[in-house]
């Protein structure tokens, strides 16, 4: 993990960089989103986005290159830099890479509490 200070969350020896957005479901009504700022894609080599359902279980977690996020940050730009991307279209940008089975592995873990 970064520090606090860094302009990404985590450090990864695989996968560089990575910006990490969560939400929990039906926070956003009939329209779930992932919101950047164009910011981050000067310090994010990847963008991973985690949901969770109202009682905290996880629902899903999904990490995309920064380039295949790009265009749609591009599509959905306002004048602020700040971008909702449509949950079903981060979600169908190529490159994907489901980490769900392995939060939840670390979820699962004993002696591990969401605190």
């Amino acid at each position: 993990m970064s520090s606090r200070n860094a302009p990404y969350d985590v450090l990864s020896p695989v996968h560089g960089r990575i910006e990490v957005k969560t939400r929990v479901e039906g926070t956003d009504g009939d329209n779930p989103r992932v919101s950047l700022k164009e910011a981050k894609f000067e310090t994010a080599d990847h963008f991973m986005a985690v949901r969770w359902t109202r009682d905290a279980e996880l629902s899903l977690a999904l990490m995309l290159p920064a380039a295949s996020v790009k265009p749609l940050h591009l599509a959905r730009r306002q004048r602020t830099g700040l971008a909702h991307i449509a949950w079903r279209e981060f979600i169908a940008a190529p490159g994907p890479i489901d980490f769900t089975a392995q939060f939840a592995a670390v979820l699962a873990s004993p002696g591990y509490a969401l605190r």
